[in-house]
């Protein structure tokens, strides 16, 4: 996959200064949000968060799909406000979807996505923070509150 993923890459992005797996943090209200990115890319005076995916279509129905079924904007956004506290840059998001099937791959700017759920991530943060601080979990599906058999 590592292979795919470098050869499918714009050569000024190649060319650039790379960041791979590391871990970001960040202060929200009085406690420090961690986040784990796949690999960023110092080019053109902002950061390129590459978030590496498998799929087994990468159809453009099929992407969309998984964007939205998988929350990647979500987690998208909450990059981005880690990518921008740490680098001080601006931060373009970007997918690099990979098939488990065939040795293809596609990279898709998903940034219309991730600038459409910043309330999303705020409530979801504030959620994790509440179910950390209480031990009671808060579902963002507004109908289910508990797990049953």
């Amino acid at each position: 996959m590592g292979s795919r993923c470098i050869n499918i890459m714009p050569k000024q992005w190649q060319e650039a200064n790379q960041y791979k797996e590391i871990a970001l943090t960040m202060p929200h209200e009085d406690k420090w949000i961690k986040g784990k990115v796949d690999l960023l890319i110092e080019f053109d005076n902002k950061i390129i968060n590459l978030d590496l995916k498998t799929t087994t279509d990468l159809s453009d129905y099929a992407l969309c799909r998984a964007i939205n079924n998988f929350g990647y904007d979500i987690q998208g956004q909450l990059y981005k406000k880690l990518i921008e506290f740490n680098f001080n840059k601006p931060c373009e998001t970007y997918l690099l979807f990979t098939s488990k099937d065939t040795a293809n791959a596609r990279i898709v700017n998903i940034d219309a996505y991730v600038n459409n759920c910043v309330d999303k991530v705020e409530q979801g943060i504030n959620d994790l923070l509440f179910s950390l601080e209480t031990g009671l979990y808060i579902s963002p599906y507004k109908n289910i509150s508990f797990l049953g058999m």
